[in-house]
């Protein structure tokens, strides 16, 4: 007699672990009851078992082969590492990919859903976009849904589309869904700059207009209140037959490539940096006029040595 045909007789591993393993299975549509058999199962086949009846997950400890059988029969999935209990992590990416599809061209409403879990125990965010809006009958959609549990992104009419990261949602996104490129993608700041003088000058009173600027390009304040004094002293002939670039450039308008800065989202420091903005917008923003918003803006620069930090690699 061999070997080990003798240890399966005595009921003794070859090796002491070999084919142990740990996992987490989900089952979906099982209620708590059905967790408890499955829980049972698992014992009487000298599986270690730890049931989560409120997520309808069983972790076990044991034999993989057995392990896969009884999964097999009662229907489980296993658990990927995306799918772990940290769900900050997932609404993180969730509220970051709602963002990422509002700059989107032409976008007019993004509807969002997160679930975390849903009624079978994945986590899934949908969204649904409207775009090129005429009226409320007539707009395009698109509808986006990711599923954490698969690490797959579904684009109706397209197919699934594997990620691993948040970049990975968002070229998947690009490339795949029918929406176009941001806003403000590819646009130099001094193209920005003209096409929202154009547009916008009539609406928007210029101090207003500049701190819009400021923020969504990387000239000062002064140098945009400078370019928009001069617009404002050309009559309307005068403005639709001169080269604005041209004309801005010579008041120290570069034509540089949007450099804005691009925040990392999944960083601690743009997550603390957001609650003081929000505080500010809220609380201080509100009291001052533009002048006093001016200066404010000066004075928190020159405190914490902001001038020229956006440019630092």
């Amino acid at each position: 007699m061999d070997k080990q045909r003798l240890l399966k007789l005595a009921n003794i591993p070859s090796t002491l672990n070999e084919g142990t393993v740990t996992k987490t299975f989900h089952f979906k549509g099982k209620t708590s009851t059905d967790i408890d058999e499955i829980d049972a199962d698992f014992s009487r086949h000298g599986i270690k078992s730890n049931p989560d009846f409120n997520n309808m997950k069983v972790t076990v400890t044991g034999d993989e082969n057995k392990i896969k059988k009884i999964v097999k029969f009662h229907r489980g999935i296993e658990e990927s590492v995306n799918e772990s209990d940290d769900t900050t992590s997932l609404k993180k990416i969730h509220d970051s990919v709602f963002k990422f599809l509002k700059t989107k061209k032409g976008v007019g409403e993004v509807k969002e859903l997160a679930e975390f879990p849903n009624r079978y125990g994945d986590n899934v965010s949908t969204f649904s976009v409207r775009y090129n809006i005429e009226d409320k009958y007539n707009y395009d959609s698109q509808g986006i849904k990711i599923e954490y549990s698969r690490n797959v992104v579904s684009i109706p009419d397209k197919g699934y589309f594997p990620f691993k990261t948040f970049n990975d949602i968002k070229n998947i996104i690009n490339k795949k869904s029918k929406l176009k490129e941001s806003v403000n993608e590819g646009k130099s700041d001094l193209d920005m700059v003209v096409d929202t003088i154009r547009k916008e000058y009539e609406n928007v009173p210029i101090k207003k207009l500049a701190y819009h600027l400021a923020n969504k390009t990387t000239y000062t304040i002064d140098q945009l209140l400078k370019v928009l004094r001069v617009y404002k002293d050309m009559n309307a002939r005068d403005r639709d037959k001169t080269d604005l670039k041209k004309l801005f450039k010579s008041y120290g308008l570069k034509e540089s490539l949007n450099e804005r800065y691009r925040p990392n989202l999944e960083s601690k420091g743009w997550e603390a940096a957001q609650k003081v903005i929000k505080q500010l917008q809220s609380s201080v923003f509100r009291k001052l006029d533009d002048d006093e918003l001016l200066e404010f803006r000066k004075a928190m620069a020159d405190a914490f040595n902001l001038d020229g930090v956006l440019k630092e690699k």
